[in-house]
C-alpha cells in the first residue's frame, strides 16, 4: 500500500511540474495561395507559441528552406485580438525581389516556423511570378531582375473586368542596361494593398504576326495605311496599338486583341472557321468566305493565337 501511495504521489508531482508542450500558431499572409507576384513585395505573416517560448521564421522557395531567416516579431494587434493569449508582437516580414527567380521554376513560397523543443510548422504557398522584360529564350533567368525604369509613356490602359491592361510599356534593366517593350496586366490585391502586376509578356512573336498582317491583311483597299477598312490599319508600326487592348468597332464589347485570351480576343475569331463572331460579319480574310483558299494557313492562324496567348508582347526595338 505504501509503495502504490508512493508512486501515485511521484505521478502526481510530474504532472504537475511537466510544462504544457508549445502550440506554434501562424499565418502566411503574403503572398496568398496561388497569387500572381513581381518585383519587390513583402513576403509577411505571424506566428507565435502559445507557450511565449521564441520563433523563429525561416524562408522557404519552392518547397526548400533556405538560409534566409526572416524579421520577427513586430507588432500586430489584430493578431492579438482574434487570438485569445496571444503575444502583441507576433508580426514577420521580409522584402523579397521575385525578380531575381526564374519565373519558369519558381512555383512555391513559404515558411518554415521554430520554437525551441517544438515540431516546425511549415507553410507554402504556391505563386507565378510575372516579370517585365524577361523572355522564355533568355539563358540567364536574372536578366531584368532590377528595373531601372518602367515608362508608360505612349502606352493605352483599358479595363478587362478588375484587370488593368496597359501596353506597350518600356522596361530597362540595372544591370546590362538594355531595353524591352512589355504588354502587362494588372490588378488589385488586398493582401498587399496594392495594384500588382499578374501578367507581362516581352517575347519577340510579334514579328511573325506583323508579317502575316502585312501579307494578307495590311494590303491595298482592306487594312492598309490608306484604307483602313473598319478603321483597322494593320500595316507595319501601326497593327500593335490598333489591336491590343482596342474595342472593335463592330462587336463594342471585345477587344481586338485580349492579351492572353484567345477566345475573348475578337481579331483571332475572326479568322477562325466558326468563330464566335456576330451573325452579320464574315470571316476575313473577306476572300476566304468563298474561296477557302483565300483563308490564312492554320500555321498563320496559330502563330497569331500563339502570340495572343504569350500576353501579346510588344514589337521589340
Amino acid at each position: 500500500m505504501k509503495k502504490q501511495l508512493l508512486l501515485l504521489s511521484i505521478a502526481g508531482i510530474l504532472f504537475t511540474v511537466a510544462p504544457a508542450l508549445a502550440e506554434i500558431k501562424a499565418v502566411l499572409d503574403t503572398p496568398d495561395e496561388a497569387q500572381k507576384v513581381s518585383g519587390k513585395t513583402v513576403v509577411s505573416g505571424w506566428a507565435f507559441s502559445t507557450n511565449n517560448v521564441p520563433v523563429t521564421v525561416g524562408l522557404l522557395v519552392n518547397g526548400t528552406l533556405t538560409d534566409v531567416v526572416i524579421p520577427c516579431c513586430g507588432p500586430r494587434a489584430d493578431v492579438q485580438g482574434q487570438n485569445p493569449g496571444a503575444p502583441l508582437n507576433s508580426g514577420f516580414g521580409l522584402l523579397l525581389n521575385y525578380g531575381v527567380f526564374d519565373p519558369a521554376t519558381l512555383n512555391a513560397i513559404g515558411v518554415q516556423i521554430t520554437a525551441p523543443g517544438e515540431t516546425p510548422l511549415t507553410i507554402n504557398h504556391a505563386v507565378m511570378v510575372a516579370k517585365p522584360g524577361a523572355r522564355s529564350a533568355d539563358a540567364d533567368p536574372t536578366l531584368f531582375s532590377f528595373l531601372q525604369q518602367l515608362s508608360a509613356s505612349g502606352a493605352r490602359a483599358a479595363l478587362d473586368g478588375e484587370e488593368l491592361i496597359v501596353a506597350p510599356v518600356t522596361v530597362t534593366d540595372s544591370g546590362i542596361g538594355g531595353t524591352r517593350q512589355s504588354t502587362l496586366r494588372l490588378l488589385w490585391t488586398s493582401n498587399s494593398q496594392t495594384f500588382g502586376i499578374i501578367a507581362a509578356a516581352s517575347g519577340t512573336s510579334f514579328d511573325g504576326v506583323q508579317a502575316i498582317f502585312s501579307n494578307s491583311c495590311a494590303t491595298a483597299q482592306c487594312h492598309d495605311n490608306a484604307t483602313k477598312a473598319g478603321e483597322l490599319d494593320l500595316s507595319e508600326g501601326k497593327a500593335f496599338k490598333r489591336i491590343v487592348a482596342v474595342k472593335s468597332s463592330e462587336a463594342p464589347d471585345v477587344f481586338r486583341v485580349n492579351p492572353g485570351k484567345t477566345s475573348v480576343s475578337y481579331l483571332y475569331q475572326k479568322i477562325i472557321l466558326n468563330g464566335d463572331i456576330p451573325p452579320a460579319t464574315s470571316r476575313m480574310p473577306p476572300a476566304c468566305a468563298n474561296n477557302p483558299s483565300s483563308c490564312l494557313s492554320d500555321s498563320d492562324t496559330q502563330a497569331i493565337a500563339g502570340w495572343i496567348d504569350e500576353g501579346a508582347p510588344p514589337p521589340q526595338q
